[in-house]
This record gives structure tokens, sequence and C-alpha cells, in this order.
């Protein structure tokens, strides 16, 4: 017997995609018992957001790893390596102004 898919599609207004796809996957987890081949399986644009959101996450710690390693071969006293990144989260403020 070949294998059904059955399609569901809804639009999200006034609240976060994620909230909604995480509540649904909490409510169908708790109250529909799935026989044994049968998953449930989000996909659209909540699979994209939640792929960019970690290819994102990915990154940003590879960048802030690197400029970790480059503070530390550019300045050759500790004190001015801690220094920097101190002052780091300021200057992070600063240019979100």
């Amino acid at each position: 017997m070949g294998a059904a898919s059955r399609s569901v599609t809804f639009n999200v207004q006034g609240v976060s995609l994620q909230s909604v796809v995480h509540d649904a996957q909490q409510t169908i987890s708790r109250s529909l018992p799935l026989p044994n081949g049968v998953y449930v399986e989000f996909s659209g644009a909540a699979e994209a957001e939640q792929q960019t959101r970690t290819e994102l996450l990915m990154y940003s710690g590879l960048a802030f790893i690197l400029i970790v390693m480059v503070l530390f071969v550019a300045f050759h006293w500790k004190s001015n390596r801690w220094l920097v990144m101190a002052n780091l989260p300021f200057s992070l403020v600063a240019a979100s102004w």
C-alpha cells in the first residue's frame, strides 16, 4: 500500500511563527497518539526560519571565535586583550543605535 500524504496549511498573524509551531508540536504530541509509521512534519516557512536561526547562531559563534583569536594574536599583553573584550558589549550597544 502506498504512503498517503496530507497537508494542512494556515497563515500566522500577530504572533511569531516559531511559537505557533512549538505550540502545535506540544499539542499534537500530548493529545494525538500516532500509529507506527505515521509522523508529523512542519515544513515551509517554519522549517526555513528554524534553519536560518541555526545557521545564524553557528556563523555568529564562528565569527566571535575568530575575532577573539585575532585579538589574542594582535595584542601581546594580557591586559590589553581583556580590556578590548570587556569593552566589546559597549561597542555593540553603540552600534545598534
